[in-house]
C-alpha cells in the first residue's frame, strides 16, 4: 500500500567480500518497493540469498548449500586466489525503531576464516551469535524460515512433518526467543540440580564430623582446683554485688523521692502560670469589647462626617458655581452698558442731524407756500397728484422705519445668537467634562466601595477565624490537661504494676532468656520447656506442681550427652544462671512405686499425667516414686509403709518424705504465683496501650496547640492588618462618594444651564425664522411702494406749472425724505435703547439674586465646616483613647503569648517531670527486685547467710545462730574480670573428658565451611524455584503467542488458498490441540470439484500453490522487514 511505500526500506544494503563467487567486495542497495537481481544461471544470484541468510546467524550448512565453514569462502579461480576470509555485512534502517536497539542504522556482519572461526559483529562492535539471535528474534529474523525463500523450500513448507512445521508458526508468532530462552533455563534447572546434589553429599560428610569437634572443642581444666576456686570467689561476688546492689537501690529510691517532689513543684508552678493566663484572656476580653465598642462610634462618625462632607461639597461647589455666575453677570452686564452708551451717543447724533433736517423741511415748506400764495398753483388736478404722492412717500417712510426697526432687532438677535452658540459650545465642553468627571469619579467611588466592602469582609472573616481559633484553643488546652492528668495517672499505675510484674517475671524471664540464648545457638538436643508438654487435671495440679518444683518450669533435652554439651556451651559463653535440666530420654530410671490398695490414695502421680510417649520416661522419672494422696490423714496413714526414696503428695500441694521432711502449701503458692503473673501481665498490658494511646493523643493535642496559636497569631496579625486596611477603604470611599456626589451635582448644574441655553438658543430661532419671513415681505412692499411713488411722482411732474415749482416741490421731497429718515432712526435708536435697559435690568436682578444666593450658601459652609470641626475633635478623642487601648491589647497579647509559650514549656517540662518520676519508681521496682534475687541465689548457694550489719538490709533480723550461718562481708571493689571468672569457674565444675587443642580451629573451619554449603543449597534451591517459574511463564506465553497467531494464520491461509486455486477450501488441523507448546500443524485441502484429501496425493503444481498460500498467510500475518524469495 502507499504507506509501506512511502516509508524509507528497513534493509538498506548488503555486502560481499570473498563469499562463495564474490572474490572482491561487492555491495548491494536495495529499493523501497521491490528488487529484482537478475542473471544467467551461475552468476551467484541464490549465492546473495544465501549470504543474506548467513549473516544473519543460520548455522545450517544444508540450508547454504554447503557442507562446512570453508565452503562460504571464495575458493578462488584461474585468475584469483583463494580468499582467506568471507564476509557479509548487512544494513538495516531502524529509523522507525522496529528493532529493539537505540541505533538509527544497525549493521550486521558475519566473518569466516578457513581454520573454522565465525565472528559477528553489531555496529562494528565484536558480539556473540547469542547477542544478534536475541536481536533479530523479536521481529521474525531469528529462525529465517520464510523470510528467505530459497530453491526448493517452497514445496519443502508441505513437505516437512507436522512437528517441524510448527517452525514455521514460531517464527511468525516471535516466540523463538522466548523458546531459547526456555531451552536455557532448562539447561540451567539440570546444572542447579547437579549442584545442589553435590552440595547436599557434601554437608552429609561434614556433619557428622561437626558434631564431635564440637564436644571436643568445650572441654577445659581440673575438677578439683576449680572447685575450691569458685567457693572462695563466690563469697568475693556476692560481698560485691550485694552491698553494691543495695547502694544503686537507695540511690534510686532517693531518687525517685527527688523526682517526686520536682513534679509537685512544677505542678504548682503549672497552676500558677494557668491563673496568669486566665486572667490575661480576661483582660483582653475586657479590652477588645472596648475597643469594639470605640469602634462602633468611630463608624457612626464617620458616617456624620460623610453626611456632612457630602452636604459641604455641596454647598462649596455651588458657591463656586454662582461665583462663576456672578463673573459671567458682571461681564454681561458690562457689555450692555458698553453697548448701551455707544447707542446713547448715536441718538444725540442722529437727533442734532434731525433738527436740521426740520429746519430745511420748514424752509422747502415756506417756499412752497410762497408759490402758492403767488398763484402758480392752482390746479386741483395737481394737488390729488402731489397728495397721493405725500401719501405713497409717507407709506414708503413708514415701511423704511419698520424695516429700520426690524433690521435693527434682526442684528440683536443674531449678535446674541452668536453669543449663545459660543456659550453653548463652552457649556457643552463643559458638560463633556463634567461627565467624563462623573464617570470617573464614579468608577472610583464604585472601585472604593468595592475595596471596602471587601476590607469588611476579610475583616469579618479574620475576626471570625480568629474567635473561632480562640475557641478551639480553649477546647484543646482543656483537654491537654484532662490528658496529661491521665497520663499521669496511667504512668503511676504502669510504673507500679511493671515493677510488680518485674518482681513475679525474674525466674521465668531468666529461664526465657537461657531458651533464647541457646535457640539462637543452634544448639543440638534442646526439646524447650518441660512444662508445655504437660497435660494435667485441675483437680491434680497443685500436687504435681509442688512434686515438680522446680523442674516444673525447666529445660527439657533428647539425652544426658545434649546436656553435657550445653554445660560445655554456657561455660564458654560465660553464662552463669539457675536452670533445671533433664534429659526426656534418662539413661537410668527408677522402677514406677506402686500405690497400696487405699481409698484415700489417689494413684502414681506420673500416670496422673498425660504425656506423649517420647516425654513418657522422663515424667517417671520425676513423678515415678511419688504417691498422691487426698489429705493429711491418709498422707501420715501411708508414710509408713513408704520406701526411703518416695514421697506422699496431698491435693492441696503439701509433700511428705519418709525420712521426715514436710513442704506445706507449694502447689498453691505456684500456682498463684503464676495467676497473679498472669493477671498482672494482662493489667500491664491494658495499661501500658492505654498509656501509649493517651501519649499519642497528647502529642497530637500539643502539635494541635502548637499550629493552634501558630494559626492565631497569624489571625491576629491580619485582623489588625485588615481594620487597617478596612480603615483606609472606608475613607477612599468616603473621598470618592463626595468626590462623586460633587461632580454628579456639577453635572446637573451645568445640564441645568445647558437646558436653560438650548431653550434660550429656541426661542431666539424661532423669532429670527418669523422675522426673515417679515423681512421678505419688506422687500416686496417696499418695492411696490416704489413703484406706487415713482407713477405719482412722474404724473406730478408732468402737471408741473413752472420750473421753480418744480425746484420747490423736488427740495419740499428732498426734506421730507430726509426727515422721515431721521425721525425713523430716531425711533430705532430709542427702542434699542430700551431693549438694552430691559435687558440690563434681567441681569441686575439676577445678579442680586445670585449674591443673595452666595450668602446662604457661605452660612451653610460654614455651619457644615463647623460640624466637621467637631467631628473631627471628637474622632481625636476617640483616637486618643483607642491607641493606648490598642498598644495595651498588643501588649497584653504579647504576654499572653509569652505566658502560654511558658505555659506550653511548664507542660512539657511537668510531662518529662512525670514520666521521670515513673522511670524513677519502675528503676527502683527493678532495683528491689534485682536484690530479692539476688538474695534468693546467695541463699540458694550457701544456704543461711547473715550481712554485714552496718549494712541497711531491707527485712535483716540478726540470727542467733553463730557458727551455722555464714556472714557475708562487703567488698567495695571487684577486681577487673572477676565476675567472668566466677561464672568460668561455675562452668568449668562440670567439664569431663579430655582436650583437644586443636579442636576448636578445626571445629570453626569445618563449621564455616558447613554454613557456607548451607547457604550455598538454600540459594540453590531457591534458584531451582525461580528457574522453574521462568519457564512457566515461558510456556504460558509461548502458548498464548502461538494460539494467536495459528488462529489468524488459519484464516489468512484458508482465504489465500481459495484465492489461488480460484475456489476450494483448506484448512490448518492441531495433532495435539491439548499440548500448545508441542503439537504440530497438518494441512487438509479440498480443491475445486474435488472431496478433501490430504497433501500427499496432490501434483506438484498444487503442492506448490499450497505452500504459497501457506507462506502468503504467514507473510500476512506476521510480516517480515523484508523478504527473499
Amino acid at each position: 500500500m502507499d504507506t509501506s511505500i512511502s516509508r524509507p526500506p528497513r534493509l538498506k544494503s548488503l555486502e560481499l567480500q570473498g563469499y562463495k563467487t564474490f572474490a572482491i567486495k561487492t555491495p548491494f542497495t536495495f529499493a523501497a518497493a521491490i528488487t529484482a537481481v537478475v542473471g544467467p544461471n551461475g552468476s551467484g544470484k541464490s549465492n546473495i540469498a544465501d549470504s543474506i541468510r548467513w549473516v544473519l546467524g543460520e548455522q545450517s550448512y544444508s540450508l547454504l548449500r554447503g557442507k562446512r565453514t570453508e565452503d562460504m569462502i571464495f575458493s578462488g579461480s584461474e585468475s584469483r586466489p583463494r580468499a582467506s576470509m568471507a564476509s557479509v555485512t548487512i544494513t538495516f534502517d531502524n529509523s522507525d525503531g522496529w528493532l529493539p536497539i537505540e541505533f538509527t542504522e544497525v549493521t550486521i556482519s558475519r566473518r569466516a576464516y578457513r581454520d573454522g572461526q565465525n565472528e559477528y559483529y553489531l555496529n562494528g562492535e565484536r558480539v556473540r551469535l547469542r547477542d544478534v539471535t536475541e536481536l533479530l528474534a523479536s521481529c521474525g529474523l531469528a529462525q529465517r524460515t520464510y523470510t528467505i525463500i530459497g530453491q526448493g523450500l517452497v514445496d519443502a513448507a508441505l513437505s516437512l512433518k507436522a512437528e517441524e512445521r510448527r517452525r514455521l508458526f514460531e517464527e511468525a508468532a516471535g516466540i523463538g526467543l522466548y523458546r531459547n530462552r526456555r531451552e536455557e533455563a532448562l539447561r540451567r534447572l539440570v546444572n542447579t540440580r547437579r549442584n545442589l546434589e553435590r552440595a547436599q553429599d557434601i554437608l552429609a560428610e561434614l556433619r557428622p564430623r561437626l558434631r564431635s569437634l564440637e564436644r571436643q572443642a568445650k572441654r577445659a581444666s581440673v575438677y578439683e582446683q576449680v572447685k575450691e576456686d569458685l567457693k572462695a570467689g563466690l563469697e568475693i561476688w556476692y560481698g560485691y554485688h550485694w552491698y553494691h546492689l543495695l547502694q544503686k537501690v537507695t540511690e534510686a529510691r532517693a531518687r525517685a523521692e527527688h523526682k517526686a517532689r520536682i513534679r509537685d513543684e512544677l505542678r504548682d508552678q503549672q497552676e500558677t502560670t494557668e491563673q496568669e493566663l486566665s486572667t490575661t484572656r480576661r483582660r483582653i476580653d475586657i479590652l477588645r469589647s472596648q475597643l469594639h465598642k470605640w469602634n462602633q462610634q468611630v463608624s457612626g462618625l464617620y458616617g456624620e462626617r460623610e453626611v456632612l462632607g457630602t452636604k459641604l461639597a455641596v454647598a462649596q461647589e455651588r458657591l463656586r458655581w454662582l461665583f462663576e455666575q456672578e463673573e459671567l453677570m458682571q461681564s454681561e452686564m458690562a457689555s450692555l452698558e458698553q453697548t448701551r452708551s455707544g447707542v446713547v451717543e448715536r441718538l444725540v447724533r442722529v437727533r442734532e442731524n434731525g433738527e436740521r433736517t426740520q429746519q430745511e423741511l420748514a424752509d422747502a415748506e415756506a417756499a412752497r407756500r410762497e408759490l402758492v400764495q403767488t398763484g402758480e398753483i392752482d390746479s386741483s388736478q395737481r394737488e390729488r397728484l402731489l397728495s397721493q404722492a405725500r401719501d405713497a412717500r409717507k407709506a414708503q417712510e413708514g415701511l423704511v422705519a419698520e424695516q429700520a426697526i426690524w433690521d435693527t432687532r434682526q442684528m440683536q438677535l443674531e449678535e446674541r445668537l452668536v453669543s449663545l452658540e459660543s456659550r453653548r459650545a463652552e457649556i457643552q465642553l463643559r458638560v463633556e467634562e463634567a461627565a467624563a468627571n462623573l464617570n470617573s469619579t464614579r468608577e472610583e467611588a464604585h472601585a472604593a466601595k468595592t475595596s471596602m466592602d471587601e476590607a469588611m469582609r476579610v475583616r469579618q472573616d479574620v475576626e471570625g477565624d480568629e474567635t473561632a481559633l480562640r475557641a478551639e484553643l480553649a477546647r484543646l488546652e482543656q483537654a491537654q490537661l484532662r490528658q496529661m492528668s491521665q497520663i499521669s495517672d496511667l504512668s503511676a499505675r504502669y510504673a507500679g504494676l511493671d515493677a510488680r510484674l518485674q518482681v513475679l517475671r525474674a525466674r521465668p524471664d531468666e529461664i526465657e532468656r537461657i531458651v533464647g540464648r541457646l535457640t539462637d545457638a543452634r544448639l543440638r538436643g534442646l526439646v524447650g520447656r518441660f512444662d508445655e508438654h504437660l497435660q494435667v487435671s485441675p483437680e491434680h495440679q497443685k500436687a504435681i506442681a509442688a512434686v515438680l518444683g522446680e523442674f516444673g518450669e525447666g529445660l527439657a533435652f533428647h539425652t544426658l550427652d545434649d546436656i553435657l554439651a550445653t554445660l560445655d556451651w554456657m561455660e564458654n559463653a560465660g553464662m552463669g544462671e539457675r536452670a533445671a535440666m533433664l534429659p526426656i530420654r534418662p539413661p537410668r530410671i527408677a522402677p514406677l512405686l506402686e500405690p497400696p490398695l487405699d481409698p484415700d490414695c489417689v494413684g502414681n502421680a506420673s500416670r496422673l499425667v498425660r504425656v506423649s510417649a517420647e516425654y513418657r520416661s522422663a515424667v517417671e522419672l520425676l513423678l515415678g516414686r511419688t504417691l498422691v494422696v487426698k489429705n493429711r490423714e491418709a498422707a501420715c496413714r501411708l508414710l509408713v509403709e513408704l520406701p526411703l526414696d518416695a514421697r506422699l503428695v496431698t491435693l492441696a500441694g503439701d509433700v511428705y518424705y519418709p525420712t521426715g521432711q514436710i513442704l506445706i502449701g507449694f502447689g498453691d503458692q505456684e500456682q498463684a504465683r503464676r495467676e497473679t503473673r498472669r493477671t498482672v501481665a494482662m493489667s500491664l498490658e491494658e495499661v501500658g496501650k492505654g498509656l501509649r494511646v493517651a501519649e499519642v493523643e497528647a502529642e497530637r493535642l500539643s502539635e494541635e496547640i502548637k499550629a493552634i496559636k501558630h494559626k492565631l497569631a497569624i489571625a491576629q496579625q491580619a485582623l489588625r492588618s485588615a481594620g487597617e486596611d478596612e480603615q483606609n477603604a472606608r475613607f477612599r470611599c468616603e473621598q470618592t462618594e463626595l468626590a462623586m456626589q460633587t461632580a454628579a451635582h456639577q453635572q446637573e448644574l451645568i445640564l441645568a444651564q445647558q437646558h436653560s441655553l438650548e431653550e434660550e438658543i429656541t426661542q431666539f430661532e424661532e423669532e429670527r425664522k418669523r422675522r426673515q419671513g417679515q423681512g421678505k415681505a419688506f422687500e416686496a412692499n417696499r418695492a411696490q411702494l416704489e413703484q406706487e411713488l415713482q407713477a405719482a411722482i412722474a404724473m406730478a411732474e408732468r402737471a408741473e406749472p413752472s420750473l421753480e415749482m418744480a425746484r420747490v416741490e423736488a427740495r419740499l421731497e428732498v426734506a421730507r425724505r430726509t426727515t422721515d429718515e431721521v425721525d425713523s432712526r430716531i425711533a430705532d435708536l430709542e427702542e434699542r435703547l430700551r431693549a438694552l435697559g430691559g435687558d440690563l435690568k434681567q441681569w441686575t436682578d439676577r445678579w442680586e439674586a445670585n449674591r443673595a444666593e452666595q450668602e446662604c450658601k457661605r452660612s451653610e459652609v460654614a455651619e457644615s465646616g463647623k460640624g466637621l470641626q467637631k467631628i473631627k475633635e471628637q474622632l481625636a478623642v476617640l483616637s486618643a483613647q483607642i491607641v493606648p487601648a490598642e498598644e495595651e491589647l498588643a501588649e497584653v497579647e504579647s504576654a499572653r503569648s509569652a505566658i502560654e509559650t511558658e505555659e506550653s514549656q511548664a507542660r512539657a517540662i511537668l510531662r518529662i517531670s512525670e514520666r521521670e518520676h515513673s522511670d524513677a519508681q519502675i528503676e527502683l521496682a527493678r532495683r528491689e527486685e534485682e536484690l530479692v534475687s539476688l538474695k534468693r541465689r546467695i541463699e540458694d548457694d550457701f544456704g543461711m547467710v547473715a550481712f554485714d550489719p552496718d549494712s541497711d538490709t531491707p527485712g535483716q533480723e540478726p540470727l542467733p545462730l553463730e557458727g551455722f550461718v555464714k556472714r557475708l562481708q562487703k567488698v567495695d571493689e571487684l577486681p577487673l574480670e572477676y565476675e567472668a571468672q566466677v561464672n568460668r569457674l561455675r562452668a568449668q565444675l562440670r567439664r569431663v573428658g579430655a582436650v583437644n587443642p586443636e579442636a576448636q580451629r578445626e571445629f570453626h573451619e569445618v563449621k564455616q565451611r558447613t554454613d557456607f554449603l548451607t547457604a550455598q543449597v538454600d540459594d540453590l534451591r531457591q534458584a531451582e524455584s525461580q528457574i522453574r517459574e521462568v519457564i512457566a511463564e515461558l510456556d504460558l506465553l509461548m502458548e498464548r503467542e502461538f494460539r494467536k497467531t495459528y488462529d489468524a494464520v488459519a484464516v489468512a491461509f484458508r482465504q489465500a488458498f481459495t484465492r489461488l486455486f480460484g475456489g476450494g477450501s483448506a484448512h490448518l488441523v492441531l495433532t495435539d490441540p491439548d499440548d500448545m507448546t508441542r503439537t504440530g500443524i497438518d494441512i487438509e485441502a479440498r480443491l475445486p470439484g474435488r472431496r478433501e484429501q490430504g497433501l500427499a496425493v496432490l501434483s506438484g503444481g498444487e503442492r506448490s500453490l499450497t505452500a504459497c498460500a501457506l507462506i502468503f498467510a504467514l507473510l500476512k500475518v506476521s510480516p517480515t522487514p523484508f523478504c527473499v524469495l
